[in-house]
């Protein structure tokens, strides 16, 4: 988890503070201001599966292949492929410590 979280960071960066200034400026993508907020309020309400059974195969497999895409992606300038790889990856991340039930338990913040 300590390696994860800065490495998620430094991959990320570009993805996320485009995302952000795109919520701050453009109208049309504003609704992302309150959206996500909701989404991590609605995560924390809903909690954690009872009996959370890690795939650490299944979700090195998902974050390998968010982590080729975001390469790809950067590669191309394709900004909605980079962020979609960070949602991705953050899925990854939740199927290997916590397993594919979590994500399924959180599906509703997962598709905002």
């Amino acid at each position: 988890m300590l390696l994860a979280g800065p490495a998620f960071l430094i991959l990320f960066w570009q993805p996320m503070t485009t995302l952000v200034r795109d919520w701050w400026t453009e109208a049309d993508a504003a609704h992302g201001l309150l959206l996500f907020p909701l989404a991590i309020y609605l995560m924390w309400r809903r909690g954690r599966v009872k009996d959370p059974r890690p795939q650490p195969v299944l979700g090195l497999t998902v974050l390998a292949a968010s982590v080729g895409l975001r390469c790809l992606s950067g590669l191309a300038a394709e900004l909605f492929t980079m962020r979609l790889s960070m949602l991705g990856a953050l899925a990854g991340l939740t199927i290997f410590w916590l397993g594919f039930r979590q994500l399924v338990h959180w599906w509703l913040p997962v598709l905002l």
